[in-house]
């Protein structure tokens, strides 16, 4: 946690230790003389900037304060008579202070801040050579020192420590973002894939429906060739009786014998004519069952070609649909009648009646 902010130059004892040195009474107590004079001036001047803007101060001061805030105020309590060594370490010790001032402020200082730090560096040639040399490296170390002090401060690890979080969660989040990105994909082309498996589907369905429907028209066409099979043969059957039958004696009276073998031939002809007619319908819905299973094995493609090429036209697949969801025709024209076969024998019996 970040320290609070040190109140030193706004500290009402220090304002008074400050003002102290620069009291016109304490300056006739200390007896200056003219060769500190121009020394005093120059701390006295700093001085009364600290009691001026005590609060800038305060604020742009915090590592010296910490660092050289006793220091300085030692220093004031120690200043004697033609003291020039301590008077020296006081204003070398303000001078860091205004080196500090001045990194820290964005702005540049005021006129009276850089006359007092021009005074100090102009009386430092002056100096003892100890102070004359701290002099000159407070130009470069202090602003190292302070950088140092303020990266070291706990908000300036956390910010990096934070910043580091920043850039893991920057990184991970791009991760996520192209596994966000690789998985989209995969389910756009799932998506896809399905909705071709969803259509197939439909159409395999419909043709599934229309393959059991031609299985059983297979299977009833199979039973119609029976049946003309069979009555092809009850057709013949009677003569083949009579004639057998005439071949060892023949009756007196035929009429007797061939009428009746007539009349159920004629009633044999007549159901033979009705199972072939069926065996015909079934013939030509097979046919066209056939059709419909040939047409839904490319009707997807037919769909995905017409929807891009004639996007406008709805009745694109008009005649598919008439085709496909139409009903399957039996052709009843020809049918025979109930009474075809009656009429027939009627008629053979009129002419022999005739005869």
């Amino acid at each position: 946690m970040e320290k609070d902010k040190i109140m030193f130059f706004a500290d009402k004892i220090n304002r008074n230790a400050f003002s102290k040195i620069i009291d016109p009474e304490y300056i006739e107590k200390l007896q200056i003389s003219d060769q500190t004079k121009d020394e005093y001036n120059c701390i006295s001047s700093v001085l009364s900037l600290m009691i001026s803007y005590s609060d800038f101060w305060d604020e742009g001061c915090q590592y010296n304060i910490e660092k050289n805030g006793q220091n300085l105020l030692q220093s004031i309590r120690e200043l004697k008579l033609n003291d020039h060594e301590t008077i020296q370490r006081l204003i070398t010790i303000s001078y860091q202070f205004l080196i500090e001032l001045d990194i820290s402020n964005f702005k540049d200082l005021t006129a009276e801040f850089r006359l007092s730090k021009i005074d100090i560096e102009k009386l430092s040639i002056k100096f003892t050579e100890f102070y004359k040399e701290i002099i000159i490296n407070s130009k470069i170390n202090i602003p190292i020192q302070i950088l140092k002090a303020t990266l070291n401060k706990p908000t300036i690890k956390n910010f990096e420590a934070n910043y580091i979080k920043l850039e893991n969660a920057n990184t991970q989040n791009e991760e996520w973002e192209n596994k966000l990105l690789r998985h989209e994909a995969k389910v756009e082309n799932l998506a896809s894939k399905l909705e071709k498996y969803e259509n197939a589907y439909n159409f395999v369905g419909l043709y599934k429906g229309y393959n059991d429907l031609y299985k059983n028209k297979k299977k009833e066409l199979c039973w119609l060739k029976i049946g003309l099979f069979a009555l092809g043969i009850l057709i013949l059957s009677p003569f083949c009786i009579e004639l057998i039958l005439f071949s060892k004696a023949i009756p007196e009276n035929v009429l007797y014998f061939i009428f009746p073998t007539i009349s159920i031939v004629g009633i044999l002809i007549y159901f033979f004519r009705i199972v072939f007619h069926n065996f015909k319908a079934v013939k030509s819905q097979i046919l066209q069952i056939e059709l419909r299973k040939t047409l839904l094995q490319f009707i997807q493609s037919y769909t995905k070609y017409s929807k891009e090429i004639k996007e406008n036209d709805k009745d694109a697949l008009a005649k598919f649909e008439n085709i496909i969801f139409s009903g399957l025709v039996s052709d009843n024209e020809k049918l025979p009648s109930t009474y075809d076969g009656l009429d027939q024998v009627v008629n053979l019996i009129k002419n022999l009646k005739s005869a």
